[in-house]
Formats: C-alpha cells, structure tokens, sequence
C-alpha cells in the first residue's frame, strides 16, 4: 500500500467547515461521505448540509469522473430496518442526494449510545438487513456495510443484505481477522484514521490525517477494493 492509495473522507457536520473543492482539488481524494441522519432523530437529520456541500462539489470537473459522493446513515436497533430505510430514502429524495456521481448509502451499525436490549445478534441482522432489502427494492442497489467491533462481539457472519464491507482500524496493518471474522473475504474501506485525538492515528505512514478544505481532524478511509475508481463509477452511475 502505497501514499497513492485513493482516499475517501467522511465527515459529520459537528466536525466543523468543509470546503468541497479545496478537497477535490487534491488528486489523492476520490470520495466525501456525509452523515445524513441517525435513527429517525431530528437532531441528527443532516440532509441540507449534505445538499448544499455535494451541490459544490457537483461543479468541480472531477465530479462523477473519478470524484464521487455519498451519505451514511447511523442506525437505531429499536426501529424496523424498513422504517428507517423509507424515512432514510425520504431525505435522499427531499434533498436530491441521489442522481450521477452519487454512491449507494452507507449505513453504520455499531453500539454508540443504543439501549443494550437492541444489540442481540438477532435483532442487529433483522434491523440491518431488513433495511438493505428494502434499500435494494427500491433503488436496485445494495448499501455499503460499515461495521467492526459489533458484529465481531456478537458473533456475526452474515453480509446482511449488503454488498461492500468498510472497516475502521487505527493501525499500520488491517488484519483480514478485522473482515473475515464476520464473513467477508475482501474489504472495500479501510478507515486508518478518525477524529478521537486520544487515538493513535498517525501510525499509517505516508498517509494523511487531516483533509485539504476540512477543519480539524478527519475520518480517512483508504479505497482498497481490486475495481478501484472504475468500481465506484460503476457503482454512481
């Protein structure tokens, strides 16, 4: 792996001012990824911040050519998956998130502040794949998986509905263990750093831990599926 690597930044509106085409201008960034909602809270509800940044983003020439977007949904495991997937579509289209350019929906399982009553192996798959499926029934595509310590802890091996594995690891080596102890043989991200200053997250050499045209720290995530660019253009088409 080399500092060539594409990169992928994800960011959270909290985490401060995103200058799209500073970030674009920089050849080694193929991706910005917007957190658009977290359950069905309104206080997480992001979708005008993740229209007015990609509605800058759509204008730089690298757009759609080997520059893509996407947004990710943070789950709650005490709502129906296909709940959340309808009121998740609902913001895409109130926004208009989707369209050339832009990825399939990430969605992020992990424990955060959930209610530990939810996280049972069973209900973590129903609420996840639940959500894929009817994702899949109404756009024709699969979402991208962001998981790790969860499945992991639960014993987990099922894909659940998704077709895409993304991983966070903040150190030099991402051991298949982290992916294939839930099933998968390839991972498509790998996350080597977030935005948690206490982490150890420099430990990737020749890699960057702050983005061009975001403030503060940064989630980075290296591309390491074997398509590559051609894999996400096919994938925004």
């Amino acid at each position: 792996m080399t500092a060539l690597q594409p990169l992928i930044c994800d960011r959270y509106a909290p985490d401060g001012p995103v200058d799209p085409h500073v970030l674009m201008d920089d050849p080694r960034f193929v991706g910005l990824c917007l957190k658009l909602a977290q359950g069905r809270n309104p206080a997480y509800a992001s979708g005008a911040w993740c229209r007015n940044l990609f509605a800058v983003a759509q204008k730089h020439k690298r757009w759609a050519q080997d520059f893509f977007g996407r947004v990710y949904y943070y789950f709650d495991f005490g709502t129906p998956g296909r709940i959340q997937c309808d009121y998740a579509l609902s913001l895409v289209e109130q926004y208009g998130l989707g369209g050339p350019g832009m990825l399939p929906m990430m969605i992020d399982v992990e424990r955060g502040g959930e209610n530990p009553a939810t996280l049972t192996k069973d209900n973590v798959i129903d609420v996840t794949q639940t959500f894929a499926e009817r994702y899949y029934e109404r756009t024709g595509k699969r979402p991208t998986l962001y998981a790790g310590e969860l499945p992991r802890a639960l014993g987990i091996t099922s894909k659940m509905g998704c077709d895409r594995l993304a991983v966070a690891r903040y150190t030099p080596t991402l051991p298949m263990s982290c992916y294939q102890s839930m099933g998968w043989e390839t991972v498509s991200e790998w996350q080597y750093c977030g935005t948690d200053p206490q982490s150890d997250e420099q430990s990737l050499a020749g890699y960057p831990r702050v983005a061009p045209g975001c403030s503060g720290l940064s989630d980075i995530s290296v591309l390491v599926d074997k398509d590559g660019i051609d894999g996400l253009r096919a994938l925004a088409a």
